[in-house]
């Protein structure tokens, strides 16, 4: 039965083919926009901007001067493609307006307020899932590349996509056709159709999008087909009303209807990549979607979770199961998770499992760690810019070869939070080892002289996970002995941990926080 058009709508055509039957050749190429596309935005973005100065400890911006000024000076540093946008407009936003907040806090603030805003509307997620089940799908979307790429993830969209280009990817804004140009090349090389030049044929691609300017015209500069979302256009294929109106998507020819076999349908709901599915609990941290903040510090001891939480303000406790404690706290306006990873790299690596599945997108190992090297001592800290693999994890997901590395920005948070707090720290390449017990001299001694600052038992698997998950992890650690001096933790004290370590594991905490506050 055809559909009959709705009043203030573009009728789209149904496909005139019965149930189950593909259209002749090959799918063509969905490449969707993804801001009022995919998601819509709750609170509008003025109610946002108030949120990110609450959440900033700022005092409302009533006359929007400073929202007026912050988003000049994103779109301004967004030009250059120099760094991320976002905190160079904090730092002109405090320097101008004379700010009593730090720029990082500030930008962290703008980031998170966005992304808590996002809606993904009703129909949204299962129309993905029937259009990438059928078809080749590229997300491209204007604005800064790593932002872009956290929405997705957030909402759990990045799935079906088998592309993702941002204007920080090839260096040029909307409305340049060179975003939906380098999303077409992505999906051709992908399917074996095309060089490293190559782009889809026009007529293989359909391009949905919200703006006339940004999605329509470089569609139909390309001689590509276009649909509308939010907006009106006699050039545009057809239009929906808005994100929530997507699931007509479905109606149009265009797209083939969802593949069947006999009587068996396949899963529209499936995901892409291997990536999981969320379940409704992770079976070993007890927790689900909505538990868990985008940011989690993970110590290994369960008891460290709490002396994390006695830093931390409107602490709760979410679960706790073998290894595994979990609570939720807020430092400085920024929400956190924290969840103990238990000793070695197998617990440590479920723990990034089904944490990430959940919505955490950047892990902040807080841990201990036996040096490597004369001269540094117990209770020093060590910030990794990298940890050899041995151990046996992290090379059931990859290569040993393949570098285990911490995320550049959480880094250089960890380094900066150590001096905001007046610290200083030994930054340099760790080894993540499985056997405690099994450090021999030689072992040792090839360590000192490669020039690894010391040894611990998770971080090269937190990660490599976060690497591989397009995540972000770093990690600091507090030295409790030191192997070539012949110390070891508990040798001498009948604590665990000597006491000058357990005292500044309190100082690797704050600037572990400090670090959590600017991400």
């Amino acid at each position: 039965m055809d559909r009959p058009a709705e009043a203030g709508r573009t009728p789209i055509p149904p496909r005139g083919l019965p149930s189950g039957v593909l259209t002749a050749g090959p799918a063509c190429a969905v490449c969707f926009d993804l801001d009022l596309t995919l998601v819509e935005y709750d609170p509008d973005p003025e109610g946002m901007f108030r949120e990110a100065c609450e959440r900033a400890g700022l005092a409302g911006d009533e006359r929007g001067d400073l929202r007026e000024a912050f988003v000049e000076g994103v779109r301004s540093n967004a030009r250059s493609f120099e760094g991320d946008p976002f905190l160079a407009a904090a730092r002109d936003l405090v320097a101008d307006f004379d700010l009593p907040v730090a720029p990082e806090r500030f930008s962290a603030a703008v980031k998170r307020a966005e992304l808590a805003a996002m809606v993904v509307p009703p129909g949204v997620p299962e129309t993905l899932a029937a259009v990438a089940a059928a078809h080749p799908v590229a997300v491209v979307t204007g604005g800064y590349g790593p932002v872009q790429r956290r929405k997705l993830r957030r909402t759990g969209l990045l799935c079906y996509a088998d592309v993702v280009v941002t204007s920080t990817d090839v260096r040029a804004h909307k409305p340049d056709t060179a975003l939906l140009r380098a999303a077409l090349g992505a999906l051709s090389r992908a399917s074996g159709r095309g060089g490293d030049d190559a782009t889809t044929a026009p007529a293989d691609a359909l391009v949905v999008g919200d703006s006339v300017e940004g999605d329509l015209e470089p569609a139909l500069e390309l001689g590509l087909d276009a649909v509308l979302v939010g907006a009106r256009d006699p050039r545009a294929a057809c239009s929906l009303d808005g994100p929530a109106d997507l699931p007509r998507l479905l109606d149009c020819p265009r797209i083939r209807p969802p593949v069947q076999f006999g009587s068996v349908r396949i899963p529209t709901t499936f995901t892409r990549g291997g990536r999981p599915g969320s379940m409704a609990k992770q079976p070993h941290i007890l927790a689900e979607q909505g538990d868990v903040t985008d940011l989690a510090l993970v110590p290994g001891d369960p008891g460290r979770v709490e002396r994390i939480a006695g830093h931390c303000e409107n602490v709760e406790e979410v679960a706790q199961n073998r290894e595994y404690r979990l609570v939720n706290a807020e430092y400085e306006g920024r929400e956190l998770t924290i969840c103990s990873t238990g000793i070695g790299c197998p617990s440590a690596a479920i723990a990034v499992e089904e944490l990430s599945r959940i919505g955490v997108e950047t892990f902040l190992r807080v841990g201990t760690t036996g040096a490597l090297q004369s001269g540094i001592e117990i209770g020093d800290m060590v910030v990794a810019t990298g940890a050899a693999k041995n151990e046996g994890t992290s090379k059931r997901y990859e290569a040993a070869e393949y570098p285990a590395v911490p995320d550049y920005d959480v880094l250089s948070a960890l380094v900066d939070g150590a001096e905001a707090n007046g610290e200083d720290v030994h930054v340099g390449p760790i080894a993540s080892d499985d056997a405690f017990y099994a450090e021999t001299d030689a072992y040792v001694e090839d360590w000192e002289e490669a020039g690894i600052l010391s040894v611990e038992m998770e971080a090269a698997t937190i990660f490599t996970l976060a690497r591989r998950k397009d995540l972000r992890a770093g990690a600091i650690c507090t030295v409790d002995g030191n192997l070539v001096e012949g110390t070891q933790k508990g040798e001498t004290d009948a604590e665990e941990l000597p006491e000058k370590a357990r005292d500044n594991v309190e100082r690797a905490i704050d600037i572990s926080l400090t670090a959590a506050a600017r991400l």
